[in-house]
């Protein structure tokens, strides 16, 4: 038989046992002496938010509230000089009853008085995670020293409008907004006219009745336009409302009663 060279392993060849490596402390295991730029880092900065003047703010609230732009008008001028939440609610319900919004008057409140068009007195204690809300009128010290819990009343808490808040009252809930509605667009005052008579009847148009009016009108071919366009700006100046049909308000007929669609 042949002889044959055998190789055979040794397990105890240690193949880096020539090499020696220093582990990094642990102050070197935190710095880079490099670090990779990053890629339109400039573009990356976060501006320093824009302040807003209360008017700025509230306008950005109402072109937030497309169809109830009215109905928040209609909390600030319940509030006036002041009111209870709950005042306001019951009267500004009791106009409209059935909105159709996701927002209730309740949180139309909230929302007015962070944009300013209202202002709080009184101090409103929020509720907690459990939806519990005590001040520190709801603890105190008995006799034995031992702190106590006890139910009281809360303060009342009232809401008046503002001067910014009453100024969009003026500039938005008014009768000349039909005026400048027609005079931003002359050419479609007959198809406003068309809506307004309409509307007004009694019982109202649904949305059906006043698409057949106007959408087919030569006036609408060029632009293209459907009637959903000129009820989008009756409604946002609280010109029309939806009740199920579209009606004309008391502030429509206040406009109508210029005379401004009186020729058409």
């Amino acid at each position: 038989m042949t002889e044959m060279n055998v190789f055979t392993i040794d397990d105890d060849f240690d193949p880096l046992a020539e090499l020696s490596f220093d582990a990094p402390d642990a102050e070197e295991q935190f710095n880079a002496e490099y670090i990779a730029p990053i890629p339109d880092a400039d573009k990356s900065v976060v501006p320093e938010p824009v302040a807003l003047s209360p008017d700025e703010k509230i306008e950005r609230l109402l072109a937030g509230l497309p169809g109830q732009q009215f109905r928040a008008l209609a909390v600030v001028q319940a509030a006036g000089a002041g009111e209870t939440a709950e005042t306001v609610i019951a009267a500004v319900d009791a106009a409209w009853p059935d909105t159709g919004s996701v927002f209730d008057t309740a949180q139309l409140i909230r929302l007015l008085a962070e944009a300013e068009a209202l202002a709080c007195e009184g101090d409103a204690v929020e509720p907690d995670e459990d939806g519990i809300a005590l001040s520190p009128d709801n603890f105190v010290v008995g006799e034995d020293g031992e702190e106590y819990l006890v139910v009281t009343d809360p303060a009342p808490v009232t809401y008046r409008a503002t001067e910014a808040g009453r100024a969009a009252c003026d500039r938005h809930g008014n009768a000349a907004s039909l005026t400048a509605i027609v005079a931003e667009e002359p050419r479609y005052a007959p198809l406003y006219a068309r809506i307004m008579g309409l509307a007004g009847a009694e019982g109202g148009a649904d949305t059906a009745a006043l698409d057949a009016a106007v959408d087919h009108d030569p006036l609408c071919e060029e632009p293209r336009r459907f009637c959903g366009y000129f009820i989008d700006k009756l409604e946002t100046a609280g010109l029309v409302e939806w009740r199920d049909a579209w009606r004309v308000t008391d502030l429509g007929r206040e406009a109508l009663a210029t005379g401004v669609l009186d020729e058409y």
